[in-house]
């Protein structure tokens, strides 16, 4: 209760009241007490604490307490609410009590004299009654309380100062306490708003009431708006003075009455349902009893009971709890024990043990720790063992594989213990399974499924039989999960066998029933082959025709030639598609093998090559193939070539060896050459046997690469040794052996003799023909000798050769000189092996087509000899010549010519929405020496992104299309982390109205403006505010297309963040002291990149095969893997191959004729054949003329030459010209940033001619070759346009400055357009004419000079 009015309207007199006239104060305590004696019930108890406080000046005070002096503090308790420290809390027993508390405080309070009252309050007293009433429960220990806080507030009146008069400390009381009341009158309006119903429906509507803005209304708190029954007594003066404090007093009444408090008994919440379970069960038994339905009788009683038993377990002491508690445990270990689970001390299991009665089944398991640790009894009776879903509750509970719902029963007779499989379940008993109920023996396995496994003990069958062995147990029963296991795969592999065999038995009827057919087939196949070869020999032999002639085609009309000559165009422009297909696949692999071998610092690198069955390169397979070349990084030799097939199965090795410990993997990089490395090859035709003539050849070595690398002189010597063919002064040849070659007479000629020998269609000689008398030999043993002389114009870069040759065909049979020192280049062997062959049919085929191979073998020392392998040796002139001829030959690739190139200009923009809704740039800080720019963002607002991309206007190039723009890759550093967890790149919403391609004074802008969301990224880097310390980077990606490219093209730019708060202020060059002083330059919000495109045929990038991204690849220094232009390197060289091997045929044929004409005399035939002849050389010169045409040119694209050199086009020799414009050529576009690092050659002022208002514009200029970069100031960070000096040429005369009527001007143009310029003075003309060109400004100045000198 509080009472409420203006100054002298009788609160005080209400509250209080007189001795003589109480007032509501006194009344309430006297019939409180009157209340509590009148109580007759002996379980309630009552007791009454009192206090009284004063808030004067906003300060509480103790009024009865006569220390206090006041100012105690005002705290607040979680679950008591605000409270008074230290405030008397005073124990009563009668109103007597009370009434002289109540007097004694009265007489502390602060009251003085005003115009309107004499005995005016100056401050609010509030008296407490704490009333507690007690009650216990009959029968039990249980005392509950009920606590109620009953407050009586006086409060001192309003006042206005003109009518009370007040002034000094009288003014400041009545300012407090009308600062009080107002804030009471606050809280009691916003109390009664939050209670009405329309303010309720308002959703989201949390206003804060202001309890803490006055002592008086925090300590009110809960009697205003809490836990409480409040009443308000309005004291309102008669007087029509007071008219207006009379309505503002009923005002306040009005609100008060609109506020709804929600009181709830204090009571404690067990004590409160021991009463209510008490009334209930009372009322529960007077129902029983009136109850005549025997249903509700019965549902009633069932409640009575529950609601009995429940309050039995609420009325339970702890000591009743804990004997109950104690009792159960005592329980739960007699039947842990009757388990065979054994307890510690403290009651912890500690493990099974075997019970000493009872039959029961312990698990056994594969892991012998798990093994005895499940035991189940066999009681009497039947024990089911299966499924936990089952129908039926199942004893023993079981999962797993083919376990039933209903698996098996053990049933328990007398001790005798049986198990009954159910269902057709697998169920083993040692080993076998049972159909049928068995009787169990103690130490029986038993398998139920697949994967339980029990052991079976009858503790007083094991007993009797220790008794009756006389040993503790069996030691042949076994007793682990993997004996029971073994057992069982034992009796059943009698089964297994048995099934084997059958199978044997069937498949070896199978296999002679096939080989049966198929030799029947066979002969049936030959059969009708003989039949159909005599039938073609036999109309053959009737038409008169020995050979089939070929039916002269007829001509094509020139539109059938021009589509055949397209058709041929296109089949060669997609040539070796599946190779180049290959390559791009495989190029991953490559990659990922050198990243690999990078970061673990092995010496070793990885590159494709072709292998293909060329005369000098021999293959396992006839089709050309991709293989790897392993080769030392360090001095690039070459280790030795894997198939594609090795690196695929060594590329996980790689990976295992990368991720795993060293020591444990074996090194997969571990490759070694061997110790000697084939150097070149060569072939011998040993026609000259035919004749018996002894001969001698000088033959080139040719390595892999169709580059001669040595002459070799060897010796054919018919018959047996009989001539040493030593110099003088070098001993004589070397000790041999004869060597038995046998060829069988029944071998036929190889039809695909090495292509590498031309074949001689007509005789060598007509009169020498006559001569060969090997032929009559048949039948007889011929010896011959091959003497290997010496090996000249050898490099020095191998220091240990040898040679070794054999037979075509006959690999295992070979023959080996013996090893020597290579010093000078010249070796010395002079080794002869006599060879007895017998004259059959296969050996003079062999003679007479397949050629003696002849292998240089040499060894490379890496510390003898500095140089690197020789390129190409050189060799006689003659040698060098059809080397130099070749290469004359050889059309350029297209990786030799010029691809189109240009330059860009990139301008990147960072943007953020200003109050006026505009998108302004960021400020971007350029003096930061880890980035070309920092933007400064503000955390939480609206960004664009603007990209744009500047280049010289030219109709060769173009952009087609946007198609994305996203942002990733975030980080704390400049460069990106491989090994760090990357998040996929969020796209950017693409303005599509902003996307504007202009052309201004010879230049194209692309102007590109997309909205960036930072929040989509997740990232904390991004959300948060940047530490002054660090700073974050991000990657941007702009996809888009290029006119006439297959694939669009991306365009990479890293940018360099730092963010900070909105309130934050951004450092910037232009405030502060400098800022004074520092130059503005507009537009210098962006950060500008350099890029160059590239545009290329797709099948034509040399090492720019476009395959994933593989980690690491950032590390291998502008390393990539061989693309299409590796299969045109190839045929090349398959080509000189070719040329190389028919030269050196001819020239032993040549050799040959030579040595048969020898000693005869000369027949105009035999001087027409003469190589000294002048016919012979007309022939010759006419031969080399052919070979020089034109039209026998092919291009690395061209089909590959057949064996006797011709092409596979028209049969007069002329071959199609490569149709390029017809051919579909897929272009592909690759943009690379540029970095440049050169020294800068010169910079300075530039005045720049402008077109477009004819005047001149001053430019500060550097030159850093191979581009001249354009700024508007010295102080411009940001590049306003981009020259390239590659293409670019100088003009300058004094004429044309004379001309124009302006000195020291020049011109500087481009590809695209030229600019004119003007120094500022002649030494600055003479030193930028030297940075742009010096050989050309050289000239220009010295003509100047001279012309000056010599007017």
């Amino acid at each position: 209760i509080f009472a409420y009015g203006q100054t002298g309207a009788g609160k005080s007199y209400s509250m209080m009241g007189t001795p003589e006239d109480r007032g509501v104060i006194p009344r309430i305590c006297e019939e409180l007490f009157t209340r509590i004696d009148s109580n007759t019930d002996p379980t309630l108890t009552f007791s009454v604490e009192v206090s009284y406080l004063e808030i004067y000046n906003e300060k509480v005070r103790d009024l009865l307490n006569p220390r206090s002096t006041g100012n105690l503090r005002v705290r607040e308790h979680p679950v008591l609410g605000p409270y008074v420290e230290d405030l008397s809390k005073l124990v009563v027993s009668s109103f007597k009590d009370i009434d002289l508390l109540m007097e004694e405080g009265n007489k502390a309070r602060t009251v003085a004299s005003t115009n309107m009252n004499a005995t005016s309050s100056r401050s609010h007293a509030v008296f407490s009654l704490i009333f507690t009433q007690r009650m216990s429960v009959p029968g039990s220990d249980v005392t509950t309380e009920k606590v109620s806080k009953i407050g009586l507030v006086d409060l001192a009146g309003s006042e206005r100062a003109d009518s009370t008069g007040a002034t000094g400390a009288r003014l400041k009381e009545g300012s407090n306490i009308n600062k009080s009341l107002t804030t009471l009158g606050k809280v009691i309006s916003m109390l009664a708003e939050a209670s009405s119903e329309d303010t309720k429906k308002k959703k989201g509507k949390g206003d804060y009431i202001p309890y803490r803005d006055s002592a008086l209304t925090w300590l009110l708190r809960e009697s205003l708006g809490g836990n409480s029954r409040t009443a308000m007594l309005a004291a309102i003066s008669p007087a029509d003075i007071n008219y207006d404090e009379t309505l503002s007093t009923l005002r306040y009444a009005d609100r008060a009455k609109q506020i709804v408090c929600k009181a709830v008994v204090n009571e404690d919440a067990n004590a409160k349902m021991i009463r209510e379970l008490r009334e209930e069960v009372a009322r529960l038994k007077a129902m029983v009893g009136d109850t005549a339905n025997t249903e509700q009788s019965n549902e009633v009683s069932d409640q009575l009971a529950t609601n009995e038993k429940f309050l039995a377990e609420l009325n339970e002491t702890y000591e009743e709890k804990l004997e109950k508690t104690q009792k159960v445990q005592v329980e739960r270990e007699q039947a842990l024990k009757e388990m065979g689970i054994a307890l510690r001390d403290d009651g912890g299991a500690v493990g099974v043990f075997t019970p000493q009665k009872a039959p029961h089944l312990i698990n056994l398991n594969e892991d012998p720790l798990m093994s005895e640790l499940l035991l189940y009894y066999l009681n009497p009776g039947v024990t089911k063992a299966g499924l936990a879903s089952a129908p039926e509750h199942q004893d023993i509970q079981l999962s797993g594989a083919n376990i039933l719902a209903e698996h098996c029963q053990f049933i328990n007779e007398d001790g005798a213990v049986s198990i009954v499989p159910l269902n057709d379940s697998k169920t083993f008993v040692n080993g076998e399974l049972i159909t049928e109920p068995t009787q169990l023996t103690t130490g029986s396995r038993i398998i139920l499924g697949d994967y339980h496994v029990f052991r079976y003990t009858n503790p007083s069958e094991a007993r009797k039989n220790r008794q009756v062995v006389g040993e503790p147990g069996s030691a042949d029963t076994p007793s682990s999960w993997l004996a029971a296991q073994q057992e069982l795969l034992q009796k059943q592999n009698s089964q297994v066998m048995q099934a084997d065999a059958e199978v044997e038995q069937r498949m070896q009827e199978l296999e002679d029933r096939i080989a049966q057919e198929k030799e029947a087939a066979e002969r049936l196949l030959e059969e009708q082959r003989r039949k159909f070869e005599e039938r073609l020999q036999r109309l053959q032999q009737e038409a008169g025709l020995e050979e089939t002639s070929e039916v002269d085609a007829e001509p094509l009309s020139p539109e059938d030639e021009a589509i055949a000559r397209k058709c041929i165009a296109k089949w060669q422009a997609f040539r070796w598609s599946s190779l180049k297909t290959e390559l791009q696949h495989e190029a991953v692999l490559l990659k990922e093998a050198n990243a690999i071998s990078v970061e673990l610092n092995k010496n070793i690198l990885f590159q494709f090559t072709l292998m293909s069955c060329g005369p000098y390169t021999p293959a396992s397979e006839d089709e050309t193939h991709l293989a790897v070349e392993v080769r030392d990084r360090r001095t690039d030799e070459l280790l030795n070539v894997w198939p594609m097939k090795r690196l695929r199965e060594r590329i996980f090795e790689m990976r295992q060896y990368y991720h795993a410990n060293s020591a444990i993997v074996a090194d997969p990089f571990a490759e070694r050459s061997p110790w000697f490395k084939v150097v070149g090859r060569s072939f011998l035709t040993l026609k000259n046997l035919l004749y018996e003539v002894h001969i001698e050849h000088q033959v080139v070595v040719v390595d892999e690469h169709a580059h001669p690398v040595a002459k070799m002189r060897i010796s054919i010597q018919p018959g047996q040794l009989i001539k040493d063919v030593s110099p003088e002064g070098v001993s004589g040849l070397s000790e041999f052996e004869e060597a038995a070659i046998e060829f069988p007479s029944h071998a036929e000629a190889d039809a695909d003799a090495d292509e590498s020998i031309v074949e001689a269609e007509e005789s060598v000689d007509p009169d020498a023909q006559k001569g060969q008398t090997l032929r009559a030999k048949k039948g007889e043993k011929f010896r011959f000798v091959v003497t290997v002389l010496d090996v000249t114009h050898l490099s020095a870069y191998y220091s240990d050769c040898f040679v070794q040759f054999r037979f075509q065909n006959k690999d295992a049979t070979a023959f080996s000189t013996e090893s020597m020192n290579n010093t000078d280049g010249s070796l010395g062997f002079y080794h002869a092996q006599q060879i007895c062959c017998t004259v059959n049919d296969a050996f003079l085929d062999s003679v007479e087509n397949q050629p003696l191979i002849f292998e240089l073998f040499g060894h490379h020392e890496p510390t003898s000899v500095t140089a690197k392998p020789p390129a190409s040796p050189s060799l006689s002139e003659r040698v060098t010549a059809i080397s130099q001829t070749a290469d004359q030959l050889k059309s350029p690739s297209k990786t030799e010519r010029e691809l189109p190139c240009f330059d860009l200009l990139g301008w990147f923009q960072v943007c953020e929405i200003a109050p006026s809704g505009k998108y302004e740039p960021v400020e971007v800080e350029h003096n930061d020496s880890g980035s070309d720019g920092i933007y400064l963002l503000t955390q939480g607002v609206q960004r664009r992104i603007i990209v744009t991309l500047v280049n010289e206007a030219s109709d060769a190039f173009g952009w087609q299309k946007v198609l994305d723009m996203s942002i990733g890759d975030i980080r704390t550093t400049p460069e990106v982390d491989p090994m760090a967890a990357r998040q996929p790149p969020v796209s950017l919403s693409i303005v599509p109205s902003l996307i504007k391609e202009t052309t201004v004074d010879g230049r194209r802008f692309l102007h590109l403006e997309a909205s960036w969301d930072s929040s989509r990224h997740d990232s904390l880097l991004l959300n948060r505010v940047t530490p002054a310390n660090e700073r974050v980077f991000v990657t941007l990606s702009v996809v888009i297309e290029v006119e006439g490219c297959e694939r669009p093209t991306c365009i990479r730019k890293t940018m360099c963040l730092r963010q900070f708060g909105r309130d934050s202020a951004k450092p910037s060059s232009t405030r502060g002291f400098k800022g004074l002083f520092a130059t503005r330059i507009p537009d210098s919000n962006k950060v500008s990149a350099i890029y160059q495109l590239l545009i290329a045929p797709q099948d034509v990038q040399q090492g720019a095969v476009a395959s994933p991204y593989v980690r690491g690849e950032e590390n291998l220094a502008g390393w990539r893997p061989r693309s299409a232009s590796l299969v045109e390197e190839h045929q090349q060289e398959l080509q000189r191959q070719y040329r190389l091997a028919d030269v050196d045929a001819a020239k032993q044929l040549l050799n040959l004729q030579r040595q048969l004409r020898v000693g005869k005399p000369k027949t105009p035939d035999a001087a027409e054949a003469d190589p000294d002849s002048e016919r012979s050389k007309e022939l010759m010169t006419k031969a080399v003329n052919l070979w020089k045409r034109p039209s026998l040119t092919r291009s690395a694209a061209s089909p590959a030459k057949s064996r006797d050199g011709a092409n596979a086009a028209d049969a007069d020799g002329e071959g199609f010209e490569d149709d390029e414009d017809d051919a579909d050529v897929v272009s592909v576009a690759e943009i690379k940033q540029l970095f440049p690092k050169g020294l800068i050659v010169h910079k300075g002022y530039l005045s720049f001619m402008d077109n477009r208002d004819n005047g001149w514009k001053r430019k500060f200029v550097v030159v850093q070759r191979p581009f001249i970069y354009v700024f508007n100031h010295e102080k411009d960070s940001v590049i306003r346009q981009l020259i390239n000096l590659k293409h670019a040429k100088i003009q300058y005369s004094e004429d044309q400055g004379v001309m124009m009527g302006l000195p020291f001007v020049f011109t500087l143009c481009t590809r695209h357009r030229g600019f004119l310029l003007q120094a500022p003075k002649q030494k600055d003309l003479e030193q930028w004419l030297y940075s742009f060109d010096p050989l050309l400004a050289g000239v220009i100045l010295s003509r100047e000079g001279l012309r000056k000198r010599d007017p």
